[in-house]
């Protein structure tokens, strides 16, 4: 089933604030909702940050050019994780 509101996070060098930004959205997960973060290309310690709060298949970190180029998530009602990453093996193992 797919979530009635997905929210997209778009980050570039927010170490300082994502902490709170993640936790002001908790009340909309608990809802249902997705929380999507997208980063830009990070030089501070965003993306540590992000993979410290997911658990479990909450998040997937993807360059954004290999998830173009195997079409994103395929449209599959369950384990389109799993699906995108058997595509993803094909540029290597993960980091």
């Amino acid at each position: 089933m797919k979530p009635a509101l997905c929210i997209v996070v778009p980050v570039l060098d927010e170490a300082q604030t994502l902490v709170e930004c993640l936790q002001n959205l908790q009340p909309f997960r608990r809802r249902g909702a997705r929380v999507v973060v997208v980063d830009g290309g990070s030089v501070d310690d965003t993306r540590a940050i992000a993979r410290g709060i997911a658990t479990g298949d909450q998040a997937i970190f993807v360059r954004q050019d290999r998830f173009t180029q195997v079409g994103g998530f395929p449209d599959i009602p369950l384990m389109e994780d799993i699906a995108l990453s058997r595509f993803m093996r094909g540029f290597g193992t993960p980091a």
